[in-house]
């Protein structure tokens, strides 16, 4: 009976030996292949050096972000989501005399609309017999048996529009909008640097009126000019320009003889000196130039939208203003980056959480005062994943900056 029962014992010993040994077996391989996984993700993902610039011991980096498409067969939890972003706003009207017209009258009736008749020769030809700048209550008078013409008020549903969105876009917690308004120049007592007093911003939008050209450009560039000095490197920043027709007006800081190229100029050179920078086109009505708006649009990598009637520029103010205060985002399959400086001598590590999206450039600043004295010599950037066991798994070096010389 002994000999039964010390058998029973060994075979028992024997099997909770065995299941140990597979927990801990099948524990390795999970952990492996958590790893071989991980490892894979590592080169799904690239962040680089965008720019360096070091002083002493004060070091400020930009890192530019590339890669992060999201892969089915990935096993990490990459994940979409939707978040609402705080941005500096400036929205770009055209304040020109065609944004109230009466069409095909005769200058008889354009003097009792209070307006500028353009008439046989004028130019551009769509604005002939054309009764520009008209006072925008005398709509009736334009429709009415004297005169019989098509009354087209583009001004107050422009002020309706912006007013909305200063609405969505104030939202945001520390959002801030600016308005600049323009004609033959920039109306300076129609326009707003960037600010949060809505009341301030709406008693701007009631004062718009109607009258003269279209320069395009002088209304990107003084947006340009504003943001650059109000704003900073690491905001978002967005530009609607909204036109009813075509440019007729130059700027001189633009090389080009012919307004509309002047206005993708001026696009073109925001672009090229402020960083985060989206600029959005609007055309309002029938007579737009719509090459001219999408270029600018295109120089600014974003949209251009279309908006035929009121109800249209009422859906493209809300869809713009939208887009611009909410983001999707990839979250990151890495946790966090080390950057490593190096002296001649010694290493110090620096570790940053809130990294860049995906094409995004974002911009740090470290001060290595008593960590890393003398002068730096090389600095390397490395991605971490972090283990479901809390271990770091550190990546392949994504970039590096080696003092030259």
């Amino acid at each position: 009976m002994s000999t039964i029962v010390a058998t029973l014992l060994i075979v028992l010993l024997t099997l909770v030996v065995i299941a140990i040994l597979w927990v801990v077996l099948r524990n390795v391989l999970v952990s492996q292949s958590e790893i071989l996984n991980i490892k894979k993700e590592f080169f799904a993902e690239n962040v680089e050096i965008s720019s360096l610039k070091i002083e002493g011991g004060a070091v400020s980096l930009s890192l530019r972000r590339s890669g992060g498409e999201v892969s089915v067969e990935s096993e990490l939890k990459v994940n979409e989501i939707t978040i609402r972003v705080p941005s500096d706003v400036i929205s770009v009207v055209d304040l020109s005399g065609s944004m109230v017209t009466c069409k095909n009258v005769n200058r008889s009736c354009c003097t009792s609309l209070q307006g500028v008749w353009q008439g046989p020769g004028g130019s551009p030809a769509s604005a002939r017999n054309n009764c520009t700048q008209a006072n925008v209550s005398r709509g009736n008078v334009c429709t009415g048996v004297t005169c019989r013409g098509v009354w087209l008020d583009r001004l107050t549903p422009t002020k309706e529009a912006n007013r909305q969105l200063l609405n969505i876009i104030s939202e945001v917690e520390g959002s801030r909008i600016g308005l600049v308004a323009y004609s033959n120049g920039v109306l300076s007592s129609a326009s707003r640097d960037l600010s949060t007093n809505i009341i301030q911003l709406n008693n701007t939008i009631n004062s718009w009126q109607a009258a003269g050209g279209t320069c395009i450009c002088c209304g990107i560039n003084n947006a340009s000019r504003r943001l650059q000095s109000q704003s900073s490197n690491d905001r978002t920043k967005k530009i609607i320009v909204m036109s009813d027709g075509e440019a007729t007006v130059g700027c001189p800081e633009q090389p080009g003889t012919d307004p509309m190229v002047d206005a993708n100029r001026s696009a073109f050179d925001a672009n090229n000196t402020l960083r985060n920078l989206t600029i959005y086109s609007i055309g309002f009505g029938e007579d737009v130039n719509h090459t001219t708006l999408k270029a600018i649009a295109d120089c600014g990598n974003g949209q251009n939208f279309s908006a035929l009637d009121v109800e249209d520029l009422m859906n493209v103010y809300t869809q713009v203003s939208e887009e611009i205060i909410t983001k999707s985002v990839i979250s990151n399959r890495f946790n966090y980056l080390y950057i490593v400086f190096y002296n001649e001598t010694n290493d110090y590590k620096e570790r940053i959480s809130e990294l860049p999206q995906n094409l995004q450039i974002k911009s740090y600043s470290f001060d290595l005062t008593g960590k890393l004295e003398g002068e730096i010599v090389k600095i390397e950037i490395y991605p971490v994943i972090l283990l479901k066991s809390g271990r770091e798994e550190i990546g392949p070096l994504f970039d590096s900056w080696i003092l030259s010389g």
